[in-house]
Formats: C-alpha cells, sequence, structure tokens
C-alpha cells in the first residue's frame, strides 16, 4: 500500500484532521511512491495516531474507530464472548475512557443481554466512590450500544497472586479493606455485586483499589430487572457469578444472593492473596459447590489468629454468621490494622505491571485488532439516490451544517461566559512534592502565590495529596460563573501522628534532662510515655518511646545503700542501690523453714530453711549471729548436742551432718540412711534411729545396723552398740530424755519401746500398736508424749509403767511437729496455729492463733520458758510459752511485688497474705493496707491509678493509688486464682478455680460484669494477661489437681466476644505465668517446670524456649522496650535474657542457693530491677544498659 493510499484512508476514518494530515504529508516527496508504513510511522510520531490505530487503518478498519461521533478507540484492552472493551478518547471530555460494547449479535439474539447491560450502566450511574470503577455515560450508534467507564491503570488481583505467589497479611488485609469501602457504598444504593473475585478487583499504582464489572449486579428497590417487579433476568436454577467465589446461598438461588453473599465472594478473595489460592479446588462444578456448602476453610499457617477469625467470620457458610454490612468488616480490618500499627504509607505496592482497566469482558483476546463484529454497516444509504436527490440532500446538509454550527457555537459562548473558578488557600510551606488531580487530569501546583483553577461548570472532583496526610478529596457542583475558595484540611496519617508525638516526646524528656522537674511534671511525661507506646504498640516510634524512659530521672537514681544490709550472697558484679527492709528483730529465711532447735541453756535458736541455710540466733537480742550453707535444699530436723558445741542436721534425703558452732565448719558426713537422731549420754555419741531398707523406701542406705537404734560415735561414723533390734519398717521417731538417760522409739509397725541406758534393757509401753510419728519427754522424764500417725491425735504415757495415761484431739490436725520443755509440750499445726499443754494432760490444750502461715517446725527452750517456730511463710518466730497474745506481725517472704504508676510507690503482697505500703525512695513504710481479708494475689494497671487484690474466697478490691484510700470489696463467684488489669485500667479479668474467666468493666459508672468465658472441665486460668493494646486476654492453662493429666497451654481470647482466637502449646506442663511486651509483638510463658516459651503473638511461632540445662524461672518480666527479658527462680538468682534470641545477658545472684526470689518487675524506667525476695525484702538492682535494652 501506498502512502498516498493510506493518506485516504485516515481522511475517511475521520481520526485525523484533513489540515494536520496535510501538514505531515508536506514533507514526503512522492506520496505514490512511498510506503504506507513511512506516512504511519510519521503520524504516530507526531501524536496523530496510536500505533493500534495505525494499523487498523493500514488493514482498512479504520472507518470503525469513531463510536457515536465522540469516542475515538485508542487500542484494544480485552474481549470476550460477549464484547469488548477499548481504550478511547472522548473527543467533547478530551478525557481517556473504557469503552465497553456487546456484540451486536448477542444483543438482538437474547433481549435480556441489553437488558443486564442496561442494568450495569444503571447500577455504576447510582455510585461514585473512589474504590468503584465510575460509568461516565451510556449510549448507542445505530445497533451498537456502549458504556463510558473511567479508565484505570493497574493490575487485578489475579494477576497480582500470579505474579507474586501471595500478599502480605497487611497489604492484603488494606486491599480489602478498601474494597470493603467501596462495597459498603455499593450496598447503601441497593446494588448486589453478585460476582466478587480476584479478577474484578483492581489495584492501581498508588496502592489504591477499584471494584469493576457490575455486569451480574442486581438492583433492589424496584428498579428495572432486580426481581421486584416481576421482570427478574435470573431465572430459578441459572447460577451468576463464579464457582471458585460462590457464597452457599448464591449456589443454591441466586436469586437470594444479598451484600452477605458479596462479603463472602471479597472472602474468597481475601483468602486468595494470603494463600495463594482460592479456598476450595474440585474438579468439577458440582465438587466446588459442594466443597462451598459443606467444606470448612482451611487455615493459613502462620497467619495471626485474630486475622484468621476476621477470615472465618467473613466465609462462614450461614450468611447470619457473618459480618452484615460491609461497614462492620471494613472496621474490624481496620481495627485489625490500628493493632499491629499498620500505616498504608509504609508499604510500597510491588512493581505493579500497570495496564489501564475499567470493567472487563473476559480474559480471551483471541486478536489485539478491531474484531469483525464491530464493523457492521451502519445503514449509509446515499449512494444509492438519484444525482437530483443527492444535490438537493447535499444542499440540505449544507444548511443543517451551518446551523450545527451557528449552534455550536452559540452553546461555546454560552459555556465560555459560564466557566468557573476554583481557589485553594494552600500555605506555601506545605507545597513540597504535593499533588493535584482536577477532573482525573494532574495540575501542577505552583510552589508560589495563589493556587486557581479555571474551568467549565458542573460536577468537579479534585484530589489532593501531602505526603504524610490523608488524601482530600472535593466533590462540588458548580454552577455557571461560581468562584469557590477553600482552606484543604489536613488529616495527618497514623505514621506522621505516631513520628510527630515521638519527635514532641523526645524534646520534652530532652529538656526535663536539662532543667530538673517537678513531681507532678514527671509524673504526666510517664504517663504519656506509657499512652504513646502503648497505643502505637508493634511501630518502631512506639520502641523508641519506651526507650525515652531510661533517660527520664527515676526516684531511685539518688538512692544508696549499703552492703552491710543485704544478702551477703550478692554476686560482684550485681549493684543494689536500695530495698525495703524487714524490721531489725525478724527471724526468718528465704524458703520455708523446716527445722528449729534449742540449745541446752535456751539462749540460742538454730534454724534450717529450704533456702538451703543454717542460722544461729541469739535469743534475747533476736539476732542473727551466724549462717552457713547446709549443703542441702531441706533440713528437717536440728539437734544441739555435746555441751552446745555441735549441730547435727538431719535432711529430707535422710543425710545426716555435723557441724561445729563456732565457725559453722562441717566436721562429719553420717552420710544417708538416718532417720532420727537424739543426743546421746556422753559427749561423742548420738542415738540414732536407721532407716530401714525396703521396696518403696529409698531413704534406707546400706548400713551395717539398718532399722535398729543405734549409739554412734559420730567422729568415726560407728556405731558402738545397739540399743533396740532392728523391726520391719525401723523407726519412725526416737527421743531422749533431758537427763540423758532414757531413749524411747516408736516403730514403723507400731508400738513404742523404752529402754534404759545404763541397763540397756527394753521396754515396751501400752501403746496398743499404736503408730506415733513423733515422741518427747518431760524434763523429768517422767512422762513421754507423742503425736499419732493420723496427725490429730496426741497422747501421754507414764514411762516407768507405760500405761497411758490420756489422750486428746489437736484441733486442725499437726505437722508431726512436736517439742517439750519444763512441764509443757507444744504441737505445730498446719493452719497457722499450734497446740500449748502440760504433762500429762493431753486432753486439755491451749489453741494458739498467729499470723502466720502453715507451722512447719516447733521447739521449746529445756526450761519451756520459750517457743520457737518455724513456719512455710518462711518465718522464724520465737515466743514467751506463758504468752497469750499475739506477737507483733512479722514481714513474710514476698509473694508480689508492683511499683505504682508513679514509681514512687510499691506495693508489696507476702505469703501471709498482707498488703504492705513502701515508699521507694526512702524504703520506709507506709501504714499497711487492710482490704479485711488475706489477699493472695495482687495486679497493677501501667497507665492507670489503680492496683486490684483479691482472695481465694471470692472477693477482690480496686486500690485508687492517687488517693491511697482504703478499697472496697466486692464478691465473685467462685475462688480467685488469676487477675489482670488491662493498662489504662478500664477492664479487669479474674479466673476462678472453677474453670471460669470473668470479665468487668471499669468507668465511671462504676464496676459492671462484662461477660464470662468458661473453660473446659478439669482446667483453670493459672494466670492472666492482657496485651498492652488491651484487645487480646492470654490465660496460662494448668489441671485443678496436680495429678490430673491435662496439658498445659496458653489460650488467646478476644475480650470484647470471648471469642477464643487460638492455642499457644509448650511441653505439656501446666503452665504458671504469662506476660505481654510493651510491644505487643511477643507472648512469653512459664510452665511448672520453669521452662521459658516465647511465641511471635502476630503468627503463633514459638520463637524460642529453654531447657533441662538453662536456668529455671518463677517469675518474668519485660523491660519497657520488650528487648531484654528478666526472671527470678527459687536459686536465689535473677537472669535476663534477650527476649528476641533468648540468650542468656546476665545472672545475679541475691540470695542463698535454695532461696525465693518469688517475684521481679522492671521499674518503669528500665534502668532497675525490683526483685521480691524469699526473706521479706524487696531489692532494687540497678540494671546496665547493656544488660537492659542492647
Amino acid at each position: 500500500m501506498s502512502a498516498d493510499e493510506y493518506r485516504r484512508l485516515v481522511l475517511k476514518s475521520e481520526l485525523v484532521s484533513p489540515e494536520d494530515l496535510e501538514r505531515v504529508c508536506r514533507d514526503i516527496d512522492d506520496l505514490k511512491r512511498q510506503d504506507a508504513e513511512d506516512l504511519a510511522e510519521r503520524l504516530v510520531r507526531h501524536g496523530l495516531l496510536t500505533e493500534w490505530q495505525a494499523r487498523q487503518i493500514h488493514t482498512s478498519r479504520g472507518r470503525r474507530l469513531v463510536i457515536d461521533h465522540r469516542y475515538r478507540l485508542l487500542d484494544k484492552l480485552g474481549e470476550g464472548g460477549m464484547g469488548a472493551v477499548f481504550a478511547a478518547r472522548d473527543t467533547i471530555t478530551k478525557r481517556t475512557v473504557a469503552l465497553k460494547i456487546p456484540r451486536p449479535d448477542k444483543v438482538s439474539r437474547n433481549p435480556n443481554t441489553l437488558k443486564r447491560f442496561r442494568r450495569e450502566a444503571v447500577a455504576n450511574a447510582r455510585l461514585e466512590h473512589p474504590n468503584i470503577v465510575r460509568a461516565l455515560r451510556i449510549g448507542t450508534d445505530g445497533r451498537l450500544h456502549y458504556i463510558a467507564f473511567e479508565l484505570v491503570a493497574g493490575e487485578d488481583f489475579e494477576e497480582l497472586v500470579t505474579r507474586l505467589g501471595v500478599v502480605s497479611a497487611e497489604q492484603a488485609t488494606d486491599y480489602i479493606a478498601q474494597a470493603a469501602d467501596g462495597l459498603a457504598c455499593i450496598h447503601r444504593h441497593g446494588v448486589i455485586h453478585r460476582d466478587l473475585k480476584p479478577s474484578n478487583l483492581l489495584v492501581t499504582p498508588e496502592g489504591e483499589v477499584k471494584i469493576l464489572d457490575l455486569g451480574f449486579a442486581r438492583l433492589t428497590g424496584g428498579h428495572e430487572g432486580d426481581g421486584s417487579d416481576g421482570t427478574a433476568l435470573t431465572k430459578t436454577g441459572i447460577l451468576v457469578g463464579t464457582l471458585d467465589y460462590m457464597a452457599p446461598e448464591q449456589a443454591e438461588d441466586t436469586r437470594q444472593a444479598d451484600i452477605r453473599s458479596d462479603i463472602y465472594g471479597l472472602g474468597c478473595t481475601f483468602y486468595e492473596l494470603l494463600a495463594g489460592h482460592p479456598p476450595f479446588e474440585a474438579d468439577s462444578d458440582f465438587d466446588m459447590l459442594m466443597k462451598h456448602v459443606n467444606d470448612p476453610i482451611v487455615p493459613i499457617e502462620g497467619l495471626d489468629p485474630s486475622l484468621m477469625a476476621i477470615l472465618a467470620k467473613m466465609l462462614a457458610k450461614k450468611p447470619a454468621d457473618r459480618y452484615a454490612t460491609p461497614d462492620e468488616l471494613h472496621d474490624a480490618l481496620r481495627g485489625w490494622q490500628r493493632r499491629i500499627g499498620f500505616d498504608s504509607t509504609d508499604v510500597t505496592v510491588a512493581s505493579p505491571v500497570i495496564r489501564p482497566r475499567a470493567s472487563r469482558e473476559g480474559r480471551r483476546v483471541e486478536s489485539h485488532d478491531l474484531p469483525e463484529w464491530l464493523g457492521e454497516p451502519r445503514f449509509d444509504l446515499s449512494a444509492f439516490r438519484p444525482p437530483e436527490q443527492r444535490w438537493r440532500h447535499a444542499r440540505a446538509l449544507v444548511i443543517a451544517l451551518a446551523g450545527a454550527v451557528l449552534i455550536a457555537s452559540l452553546v461555546g459562548g454560552w459555556h465560555w461566559l459560564g466557566r468557573t473558578t476554583m481557589t485553594f488557600e494552600w500555605p506555601e510551606h506545605q507545597r513540597k512534592n504535593v499533588a493535584m488531580i482536577v477532573d482525573g487530569e494532574s495540575v501542577p501546583v505552583p510552589e508560589k502565590g495563589p493556587i486557581e483553577i479555571d474551568g467549565s461548570w458542573g460536577f468537579r472532583v479534585i484530589r489532593l495529596h501531602r505526603p504524610g496526610y490523608e488524601l482530600v478529596v472535593y466533590r462540588w457542583f458548580l454552577e455557571r460563573g461560581e468562584v469557590r475558595s477553600t482552606v484543604p484540611e489536613w488529616i495527618p496519617t497514623p505514621r506522621t501522628v505516631r513520628r510527630n508525638g515521638l519527635e514532641q516526646l523526645t524534646r520534652e524528656v530532652a529538656a526535663i534532662r536539662e532543667t530538673p522537674a517537678t513531681s507532678a511534671q514527671l509524673d504526666d511525661l510517664r504517663t504519656r510515655l506509657n499512652q504513646f507506646v502503648s497505643k502505637w504498640a508493634r511501630t518502631n516510634e512506639s520502641l523508641k518511646a519506651a526507650e525515652l524512659f531510661s533517660l527520664l530521672p527515676s526516684p531511685l537514681d539518688a538512692v544508696t545503700t549499703t552492703t552491710d544490709a543485704v544478702s551477703s550472697f550478692l554476686s560482684p558484679e550485681t549493684k543494689v542501690v536500695g530495698l525495703l527492709e524487714v524490721p531489725a528483730k525478724q527471724l526468718g529465711h528465704w524458703a520455708p523453714v523446716g527445722a528449729v532447735a534449742f540449745n541446752l541453756q535456751g539462749d540460742r535458736v538454730a534454724t534450717a530453711g529450704a533456702d538451703g541455710m543454717i542460722k544461729l540466733w541469739d535469743v534475747e537480742s533476736r539476732t542473727l549471729l551466724r549462717q552457713w550453707p547446709s549443703e542441702e535444699e531441706s533440713v528437717e530436723q536440728l539437734l544441739f548436742f555435746d555441751d552446745n558445741q555441735h549441730l547435727v542436721s538431719v535432711s529430707a534425703s535422710s543425710r545426716a551432718r555435723v557441724w561445729r558452732l563456732l565457725t559453722g565448719e562441717l566436721i562429719a558426713d553420717l552420710g544417708e540412711g538416718v532417720g532420727a537422731v537424739a543426743a546421746g549420754a556422753s559427749e561423742g555419741e548420738l542415738i540414732v534411729a536407721e532407716v530401714a531398707r525396703s521396696e518403696d523406701n529409698e531413704r534406707a542406705a546400706d548400713r551395717p545396723f539398718e532399722g535398729a537404734v543405734v549409739v554412734l560415735d559420730w567422729q568415726t561414723n560407728a556405731p558402738k552398740r545397739e540399743l533396740l533390734p532392728p523391726v520391719p519398717g525401723g523407726y519412725r521417731a526416737v527421743a531422749i530424755s533431758p537427763d540423758r538417760t532414757v531413749v524411747a522409739a516408736a516403730a514403723d509397725s507400731g508400738g513404742i519401746v523404752v529402754v534404759e541406758l545404763r541397763s540397756g534393757k527394753p521396754r515396751s509401753l501400752r501403746a496398743e500398736g499404736e503408730v506415733v510419728d513423733a515422741l518427747a519427754f518431760s524434763l523429768h522424764a517422767s512422762w513421754l508424749v507423742g503425736i499419732g500417725g493420723d496427725g490429730r491425735t496426741l497422747s501421754v504415757w507414764e514411762r516407768r509403767d507405760g500405761t497411758k495415761v490420756n489422750s486428746g484431739k489437736i484441733p486442725k490436725g499437726a505437722t508431726t511437729s512436736l517439742g517439750s520443755g519444763g512441764d509443757r509440750f507444744a504441737v505445730s499445726s498446719r493452719a497457722g496455729t499450734y497446740v500449748v499443754g502440760r504433762f500429762p494432760r493431753a486432753n486439755d490444750v491451749e489453741t494458739r492463733g498467729t499470723d502466720f502461715g502453715e507451722i512447719a517446725a516447733i521447739q521449746l527452750s529445756l526450761d519451756g520458758r520459750h517457743i520457737a517456730l518455724g513456719t512455710r511463710d518462711h518465718l522464724v518466730e520465737i515466743a514467751d510459752s506463758d504468752q497469750t497474745a499475739a506477737a507483733p506481725v512479722p514481714i513474710a517472704g514476698v509473694r508480689q511485688c508492683v511499683f505504682a504508676r508513679d514509681a514512687r510507690h510499691m506495693l508489696t503482697l507476702d505469703l501471709g497474705g498482707r498488703l504492705r505500703h513502701w515508699s521507694v525512695p526512702s524504703g520506709e513504710e507506709f501504714d499497711p493496707i487492710d482490704p479485711g481479708y488475706r489477699a493472695n494475689l495482687l495486679t497493677a494497671a501501667r497507665l492507670a491509678p489503680l492496683i486490684a487484690f483479691a482472695n481465694d474466697q471470692g472477693e477482690i478490691s480496686l486500690l485508687d493509688t492517687s488517693t491511697w484510700l482504703l478499697p472496697e470489696r466486692f464478691p465473685v463467684k467462685g475462688d480467685v486464682v488469676s487477675m489482670a488489669l488491662t493498662d489504662d485500667g478500664t477492664r479487669l479479668a479474674a479466673g476462678t478455680r472453677q474453670g471460669a474467666i470473668l470479665l468487668w468493666n471499669l468507668g465511671l459508672e462504676g464496676i459492671t460484669p462484662a461477660r464470662t468465658i468458661r473453660l473446659k472441665k478439669g482446667i483453670h486460668a493459672s494466670d492472666l494477661t492482657f496485651s498492652p493494646s488491651g484487645d487480646i486476654l492470654a490465660t496460662a492453662i494448668a489441671p485443678h489437681d496436680a495429678g490430673s493429666m491435662v496439658d498445659g497451654s496458653v489460650l488467646l481470647w478476644d475480650p470484647e466476644t470471648g471469642e477464643n482466637w487460638g492455642r499457644l502449646e509448650g511441653q505439656g506442663d501446666p503452665m504458671t505465668r504469662v506476660v505481654f511486651s510493651p510491644s505487643d509483638r511477643v507472648l512469653t510463658a512459664l510452665d511448672a517446670e520453669g521452662r521459658i516459651y516465647t511465641w511471635d503473638a502476630e503468627s503463633g511461632n514459638l520463637m524460642w524456649s529453654t531447657d533441662e540445662g538453662q536456668p529455671p524461672a518463677n517469675a518474668l518480666d519485660f523491660h519497657p522496650t520488650g528487648k531484654t527479658l528478666v526472671t527470678s527462680n527459687d536459686r536465689g538468682a535473677v537472669h535476663l535474657w534477650d527476649a528476641r534470641v533468648g540468650v542468656l545477658k546476665a545472672t545475679h545472684r541475691v540470695g542463698p542457693p535454695g532461696g525465693i526470689v518469688a517475684d521481679v518487675a522492671f521499674s518503669p524506667s528500665g534502668n532497675y530491677v525490683a526483685t521480691g525476695n524469699g526473706d521479706g525484702t524487696v531489692y532494687f538492682l540497678h540494671v546496665p544498659t547493656t544488660e537492659a535494652s542492647d
């Protein structure tokens, strides 16, 4: 084809004006000799034709490239069985659009096709939303029908998944939230889409999502073809939609689809973005329908449980179980984004494949050329008219054209005189890197001067974009000649808010470091820092704000203490800057006390505890004389002998050791197999009841006199003689009279035997086979008292004739610990009481109450004047045996310690259930907090002046730490065993032994019950914690009974709905403690074996855990930055871990090897760690920065 022939075809196409065509052809010497390709290339280079147009003209399709004398086709975007979509230029509005044209033959064969096409136009015409592709115009051109849509560049979700495989949870959630926003607009205008799927959702290069193709939409409200007027286009039994994304009810009856069906289709699309494939795959259409109706969705591995819950609700089988409206779905998705700190401005769309899109007509594109059906004749009959008719027709045409030109001029002038002006009062300092789009066209924004936009009257859309701020959109209808002015109102994005907030807080912290602030100013800044960290949890700004705490002045910064006031077991690198001390004359251990003993003079008391320490106290001054390690974690018996020069200890493993009292030096190890011991008649002798060997008695050792009572030379560890022969099971108890002349022993099989040391002749008492657990002589050996094997019977025998004088019952049961002195005897009780009586009246005893817990050991001085008590609360008390009034209440071992919000106050809960209020800087104790009961739990809100405590009898109290007023208590149904407050103090949770988790809302209107979560039978929540954002409740799970075969785990709940969000597994042991990191990103728990488990809070994946070779833990807390974890244990140590990888960073020894450090807490600044110690003290340790947050 020559260039001249091509020129004539171009003129016929009406795509290029004769003037422009002549200007291009002027540069070609001989059109008849030049090829058409040369002219086509020149026209494309000059921008007069597109390459696609040039190709269509070359194939003689040029006359088909103008639709309705208005739209010039630029390119073919897609073609399917029902029609095609083209990019076209609107010659009137001068904008590029997408033109959707159905096939004329399809329209003529099936009237419903045209109705459905028009319905799509009606549906789109109702909608004006940034997340919906807009329909601009509907029209006809002869037999052709068309809809003009806005043209959008980007790729659809199907192409996105094909390219990327999967989309990140954060980005996919943002896309689906945008789609839900657009769907909400569709819903509000009475339209049901019915075909939401990945190929009908488009994402632009800017990350904006657009809903495409309302070809299957159903209109509600009496519009054409919506089924409400009897003219439904969808017949029963005909499926409308795409099976892979079709809701169950839509598959059963398309006409029953409603907006919840669209939510289901959107959920299938969401699933495909996250997983890379649709929720169901099947070999046939029928199988696919059945899967949608019957099969549950497969959870997506590694997906955040809370996001998986949203997805599962979108894909519920029953419409009633889904989100009722797109607005509800949108709020749920945006709520999840806020919880994880997601900011759409932080995410860049991964290099999208940019193609212009509007509505789609399938993916089949057999040829990129103009389809043949578009070139059907448009009935031009002028060539068949006679010449005179053609002349009259031409004259009429000229007149008509002249009239049209005149009318166009008048209309154009009318429009020109009615032009409008939009003025934007946009400060110049805000114009950097900004963008303005007016009616889809980019408009340059001047750096200086006024911003005025002239244009036509009518509907106008203006979009203003400023980095770091939300998009500003104006939709105005301007009257002819109207001048409108506005000042843009900029709403910062969450990321900008975070950055600005962090910059402000950083400046304030720097100012306080330069100029000392008042306590009120510090409290205010500390509160706002806490609020910022909690609000923006899981963001970098939150972590940086947490690091600012360490720069604030702390009440502990100026505190110093002497090493004499703290434990002698401190490791060299451990620095104690302050402490809360126990009273100067308080006696105690770092663990339960298992044995007490008086010397012969009664002026010294020896005690031994599970902390592995033996201590020697002065009775009169109540001061500690010396202490030394017992080399055993638990000592059950102590005895002075050899004129108080030596002390013998017997451990729980039946190992006996001899110590020199003057120095605490170990001078003899008698080995294992010693069941009971008494002082011998001569120096260097001990009376020992050897443990008998049996299959179920692992304490027996290979000793020559097993099961017998012997006189032992402790220096050689060799028996001198046998006092009593071996008996089955050996002897349970042995005692020697104060005058060292008579020995009594209780056989394991029952009965009591007395032997005179001088004669060596044994004689049985009339115990009638009674099993006795403990024995003691009166001062002159006239009587012998014993505790029955049932722990409740107390009997007295006359030693000489062996008769039982009398017997009585011990109230509440004994602990098998018995002591005697003078004419008195005493028995310890399990309920914090002890029994005192006088020989020989076992049936007339006095029960004395104490402020202690269980009394594990008891002893009287030889003269009977003093009673020494050893308790499970780690305390030792020495009382006057004639004293009936309660002794001053000592401070038992610390169970829990919490900082008040201002960090200047601390509340401690001891093992006796007493609450104590302390000044952190001075270490002084304020008046105790008395809620009217013994507490067993204590918890505090980080951001609110609120502390809660409870007892195990179903009572809870709330204390306002801004006033420190005595709180009122309220009853709870069940025995409270765990408790937690949200950081902001607006919600309280309590776990009961009966397996319930109770939730309350806390506000100005008081305490209102919110909901109750019921756990499965046999388990309860041993610990509770809220996430910093308050939207997750984590529960440590343990069985009701220690022997129950229930795997320990951590359960996650939505506190608002009570819905279970997931389960985190350990190694099967019951869980005891659980805590969230301040960043919300990490959840850490402890099990009963002291193992540490740390999970990623979003995915639920286990990040790290400890094993048997690493230090165990019984309590834990996170540094304010979340980077460091501190733990304590019952080995007297505190450990600092890298919370991200589980590496042990530092170990600080604060107590004896078996000392219990029951609780541990970082100060709000993160520069100090408080330790709740077993001896009742609290240490404040300085933590170097390298250990705390690196």
